[in-house]
C-alpha cells in the first residue's frame, strides 16, 4: 500500500458517504481521542455534526473532550452519568445483553443508552460511533502484548476483537433504538474491516514497545486537519475513560 494513511482517510470518507446519504444532522460519540475526532471531522463532509460525550463527572472523557471539541469547532453537549441513572440503565442493559458475553459488552451498551438518550433530548435520530478502528489498527495494549508471538497470533486477535465487537454492535444498536436513536457503526461493515486487512500490520503495530500503535490512523487524522497532538493521543478505552468500569464492577459485587 503505497500511503497507508491517506487509504485510511478515504476508507472512513467512503464508509461515511453511504451510512450518511441523505442525512442532514448526525451526532457523533465523542470523547476527544483520534478515532472519534477523525470520525467527527469526516462526518461533517457529509453533514451536520453535534458531538456527544458521556460520562461520570470530572471522567476522563468528560473533561477531555471538553477541551478537545472547540478544536474542532463543532457543537458539543455532554451528559454526566449519576448513580441512580447508572443503576436504572444497567438493569435495562442486563435484559439485552445474552448471557455469558464478556463485561465489556454491558460497558459499552450502558455507554451508548445515555449517548442516544443525550442524542434525542437534542432532536438527533441518528449517531455515529468509531467502534472498529482499535479491534482492526491494533489500537488496544493487548496487541503490544503478545507482538513477540508474530503476525499469525496479532491477525488471530484482530479477527477474534472485530469478530466480538460486531456482534456486540447488535445488541449495542437494539438499546439506542429503544430511545428512537439510529446507531451507525459503519467502521465495523464489511468494506472497511476488508480494507483494513489490505493495510500492512507495520502500519497498525511496530514492536512490543509501541504504545502509540494505529498509525495509519494517526496520519489519516493528520491529513484530515486534526493538530498534533490530538492525532498523537493515546488510547483510553471507553469503559476507563468515562468511568463506567469501576461502577459497574462494584455494583455487581453489590449484586444490585
Amino acid at each position: 500500500m503505497e500511503d497507508a494513511g491517506a487509504g485510511t482517510l478515504e476508507a472512513v470518507r467512503r464508509c461515511l458517504g453511504g451510512a450518511l446519504n441523505g442525512c442532514e444532522r448526525v451526532g457523533v460519540a465523542f470523547s476527544g481521542g483520534v478515532d472519534s475526532s477523525l470520525l467527527a471531522v469526516a462526518c461533517s463532509e457529509h453533514a451536520g455534526v453535534t458531538l456527544l460525550t458521556v460520562g461520570f463527572e470530572s471522567s476522563h472523557d468528560m473533561e477531555y473532550s471538553a477541551l478537545a471539541a472547540p478544536r474542532l469547532r463543532l457543537p458539543h453537549h455532554t451528559r454526566a452519568i449519576s448513580d441512580e441513572g447508572f443503576g436504572q440503565a444497567y438493569r435495562l442493559v442486563d435484559r439485552e445483553v445474552p448471557p455469558g458475553r464478556p463485561l465489556s459488552w454491558y460497558e459499552n451498551c450502558i455507554a451508548f443508552h445515555f449517548v442516544a438518550g443525550l442524542a434525542a433530548g437534542l432532536g438527533l435520530e441518528r449517531v455515529v460511533a468509531a467502534n472498529g478502528i482499535d479491534e482492526l489498527f491494533c489500537g488496544y495494549d493487548s496487541y503490544r502484548r503478545i507482538y513477540d508471538s508474530g503476525e499469525v497470533a496479532i491477525n488471530e486477535m484482530i479477527r477474534q476483537k472485530t469478530a466480538n465487537e460486531i456482534r456486540m454492535a447488535d445488541i449495542m444498536r437494539g438499546v439506542a433504538g429503544r430511545q428512537g436513536v439510529l446507531l451507525e457503526q459503519p467502521l465495523l461493515g464489511d468494506t472497511f474491516v476488508e480494507f483494513s486487512g489490505m493495510v500492512p500490520l507495520h502500519e497498525k503495530i511496530t514492536g512490543s514497545d509501541d504504545y502509540l500503535r494505529k498509525h495509519a490512523v494517526r496520519r489519516a487524522a493528520a491529513l484530515a486537519g486534526l493538530p498534533p497532538d490530538m492525532c498523537l493521543k493515546r488510547k483510553k478505552a471507553l469503559q476507563y475513560g468515562t468511568r463506567i468500569h469501576p461502577r459497574l464492577l462494584r455494583m455487581i459485587r453489590r449484586g444490585l
